[in-house]
């Protein structure tokens, strides 16, 4: 199924996105909006560029970022990112597709001199939110002079990527025009609707996120970048959070992990099963039946007792990856899932609302955590212990909200949440606060996997059987992707050729 379906997403990737060889071809005129309306334009890049097409999520976020984020773990016996091997044709794929089509159509709202203030404010911060998932990626990129026109950009660096977004954001925030809402994208930002003050929180919270990023190697900048994001304005409830919604009538955008879910190409990782059955933290996570699925119930067994949530270790070798048993491990639960337990039935129903249900892509328990940090680190003015707390309830809470009633899965009581938070509070450090923020930003396997290269938490489980040619570089763990192929052959002067996988990115110690 999957390697059917994997040929068709890198066959309409390359239809799509053609090559890069020269930006010029892709980009006849890079700074001049088509008379297609723009806002229709950018609903295309808001969708793909936040990874809401299963084909692209397939190819970027299952098969490497989650896998890196140790959410999940690969369980099919032929495809070894996993265990850090390299694909070039399914990085080279999203790859295109982004620098060919969605930075190109955003530069193109942003240098049109006839588009409405807020259009071009709302295209600047996507773009922003964009080139930090790009540039955590990978490192150096290719950003000022991408997808402007120029056949060969040069590849600018990390640290200048990320003070140049940070400058990008406050101007941006400070040009957003309430007065303006009428002729900016409406309902064609499915995003925010249009709503430049939940645009404006937005950009403040990836303001926030990139400050604390940058925390251990510029603490004086995450420290005034961090103060003044929050005094402008973070998000304040689930409500804020940055969600991307499905359309159950078009298999195209439907949620990607309902689609890919029962693929069988990946379970819950061997990490998040320790995390979550009170293993690590000592008491039983309440999203762990949100998250993840039972195994096969037996008799009148409890299906969500603890014992019926099983993992699998990340980057197994060939010959123990249990293809055969899946069964015994937990697919992804009824936050995507095609099926549900009933527990009256006594049996696995159909869940069509899960391909219903939303992505969430910033998240308001990812802004208690930032915060949380910010006051512990960096002195900003607040309650580490309360923000943190709070995160957790956000999370608990966020899949239930009134916005997004169509989720149908368990959903924990407060006693619950009470109960959790009372176990794993008490005195707040940076390993309990990164360990409820991974497990928060589940399914973002983009910042899962950043926040554990930042912080060294949660404890990952070290792969057994990593790729022999994977440039490692002496580390344990992967921190960053490799560039793809056409760059060394079409951009040689930029490109890096000694680029490692275990290559830090700046903001890691």
């Amino acid at each position: 199924m999957f390697k059917n379906n994997i040929l068709k997403v890198l066959l309409a990737l390359v239809a799509l996105s053609g090559c890069t060889s020269d930006f010029d071809q892709l980009n006849n005129n890079p700074t001049q909006v088509t008379d297609l309306d723009s806002k229709y334009l950018f609903t295309t890049v808001e969708k793909r560029g936040g990874f809401s097409n299963w084909g692209i999520y397939q190819l970027m976020q299952s098969l490497y970022v989650n896998q890196y984020a140790q959410y999940w773990a690969n369980t099919t016996n032929y495809f070894p990112s996993d265990r850090y091997t390299m694909n070039n044709g399914w990085i080279e794929g999203v790859w295109n597709e982004f620098y060919s089509e969605h930075f190109r159509v955003l530069n193109q709202i942003i240098a049109d001199p006839n588009e409405n203030v807020n259009r071009v404010q709302m295209a600047r911060i996507y773009r922003a939110f964009m080139f930090q998932r790009w540039t955590d990626t990978w490192g150096a990129i290719p950003y000022s002079e991408a997808s402007i026109g120029i056949s060969k950009p040069k590849y600018d660096s990390q640290e200048s990527i990320y003070h140049n977004l940070i400058v990008e954001l406050e101007d941006a925030i400070s040009k957003l025009d309430p007065n303006m809402e009428a002729g900016g994208f409406g309902s064609a930002d499915v995003i925010y609707q249009g709503s430049t003050a939940k645009w404006k929180r937005f950009a403040n919270s990836l303001l926030l996120r990139m400050a604390i990023h940058i925390s251990n190697v510029e603490p004086d900048l995450a420290r005034e970048t961090a103060t003044k994001a929050i005094a402008s304005g973070v998000m304040t409830s689930n409500d804020d959070a940055a969600v991307l919604p499905s359309d159950p009538n078009n298999r195209e955008a439907t949620n990607p992990i309902h689609e890919i879910a029962y693929w069988n190409e990946f379970r819950m990782s061997k990490t998040m099963e320790i995390y979550m059955n009170g293993d690590k933290l000592g008491v039983v996570d309440p999203r762990l039946k949100m998250y993840w699925a039972p195994v096969a119930v037996r008799n009148n067994e409890d299906p969500y007792d603890v014992s019926n949530f099983k993992g699998v270790q990340n980057g197994l070798a060939v010959k123990d990856v249990p293809t055969g048993d899946l069964g015994s491990y937990s697919n992804v639960g009824p936050i995507a899932s095609k099926y549900t337990y009933d527990a009256d039935k006594k049996k696995y129903m159909p869940l069509d609302a899960g391909k219903e249900l939303p992505m969430f892509i910033f998240s308001y328990a990812e802004v208690c955590f930032l915060k949380a940090e910010a006051v512990m680190n960096l002195g900003v003015s607040g309650d580490s212990k309360s923000l943190y707390e709070e995160g957790i309830r956000a999370s608990m809470l966020q899949w239930s909200q009134e916005s997004h009633k169509v989720y149908q899965g368990p959903v924990p009581t407060e006693k619950e949440i009470a109960n959790y938070i009372a176990s794993v509070s008490g005195t707040i450090d940076q390993e309990k606060i990164t360990t409820q923020k991974w497990l928060a930003l589940f399914p973002d396997g983009f910042e899962g996997w950043t926040e554990f290269r930042r912080t060294g938490f949660p404890n990952f489980i070290p792969i057994p059987a990593p790729d022999p040619s994977a440039t490692l570089n002496g580390e344990t763990f992967i921190n960053r992707l490799a560039y793809p192929l056409v760059e060394k052959n079409l951009n040689p002067n930029s490109y890096n050729a000694n680029a490692m996988l275990g290559d830090k990115m700046w903001w890691q110690r």
